[in-house]
């Protein structure tokens, strides 16, 4: 019935008892074989464990506490230079100081040389450019052969600028060959203008049709004397011209600065006119002693050697002057105009 209650009956509210459901009759359970019976545990012994409030109690602050040290600095480390990291960042690297340089990357091979081989280049022209000044040209050889090593050794690294460095060795090796070429060729003009050699200069001589001087006809006159007459001899010419030049003296001229070798030597040069018309004597000569150039004297001490009449059948002697190496091995060489050939005697 509702309403009523059964006190036999467990409440859902409370928690089940063994006395709700009964007491087991004995020999209901039995204990498993092989386990003992368990008894009943033995009681602590007296005093194995004080109460805690036993113990004395410490006050507070009797003990001091440990000092804080700092921690030790780490070597490399500047704490004070580095800047806040950045979270997620790496931590400089052991032994870098924070404001110090970065190592410069080294180059790459293929940008070094690059400057070795302009310079090369450089050179090479360069030389190509001077290398026909006298003198100059020296320095534009050597300019040269330092353009030819410098390429080589760009090149031969395998450098970067290739074809710099062959352009280089290219313009070099030019300027090397026509820098000797033309120093070569300096040199002898002007070792041959002061050291000519020991020959006749009527065979450099050439016809003046037109100039004044000689007989006034025009013709070039040509002297029958074979290689050189030795001095006081005569050498003549095909109009029957002839020219005579005794040995040197000794000459003092007048202004000392004429003197500008070893010796001071004058000669005596007579010419006939035996073309049987009147010439004008234009007369032109040089001298060498141990063919080296003398230096012609021109001052009052000597005769004026230019436009002097000499009529047909008339002889004249001239008085020239010139400073020497020395008194022995010495040739002398005259025209009486400019339409007549060179003679020359030595001595």
């Amino acid at each position: 019935m509702s309403g009523t209650h059964d006190q036999n009956t467990p409440n859902a509210d409370e928690p089940a008892k063994e006395s709700d459901y009964g007491t087991p009759p004995p020999g209901a359970y039995r204990q498993p074989p092989g386990y003992p019976v368990a008894g009943p545990y033995p009681p602590a012994p007296g005093g194995a464990y004080p109460p805690a409030s036993s113990y004395p109690a410490v006050p507070i602050g009797a003990y001091p506490s440990a000092p804080s040290y700092p921690p030790p600095p780490q070597a490399g480390y500047r704490p004070e230079s580095y800047p806040p990291s950045m979270p997620g960042a790496y931590p400089p690297p052991a032994g870098y100081f924070p404001g110090q340089a970065p190592y410069a990357p080294y180059p790459p091979r293929a940008s070094r040389g690059i400057g070795m081989a302009i310079t090369s280049l450089v050179l090479g022209a360069g030389s190509l450019l001077f290398f026909w000044v006298p003198f100059v040209g020296i320095v534009a050889g050597l300019a040269a052969a330092a353009a030819v090593v410098l390429g080589a050794i760009a090149l031969g690294r395998a450098f970067a600028g290739r074809g710099l460095s062959i352009g280089g060795i290219v313009t070099g090796a030019l300027g090397v060959l026509l820098s000797i070429l033309l120093t070569t060729v300096w040199f002898g003009v002007i070792f041959s203008s002061d050291a000519s050699p020991s020959s006749h200069p009527q065979a450099s001589a050439s016809p003046s049709p037109n100039a004044g001087g000689g007989n006034g006809s025009g013709e070039y006159h040509y002297t029958t004397q074979t290689g050189l007459s030795p001095f006081g001899s005569t050498a003549s010419y095909e109009n029957d011209v002839t020219v005579s030049i005794p040995a040197g003296t000794p000459f003092t001229p007048a202004d000392p600065e004429w003197t500008t070798q070893k010796v001071d030597l004058g000669f005596d040069v007579t010419v006939h006119n035996g073309s049987g018309k009147d010439m004008t004597v234009n007369l032109v000569g040089e001298a060498l002693a141990g063919g080296v150039r003398g230096d012609q004297i021109v001052d009052d001490s000597v005769d004026t050697l230019k436009d002097l009449p000499l009529a047909a059948g008339a002889t004249h002697t001239y008085h020239v002057a010139f400073s020497l190496q020395s008194q022995s091995d010495v040739e002398v060489s005259v025209s009486v105009g400019e339409q007549y050939d060179y003679v020359g005697f030595h001595g």
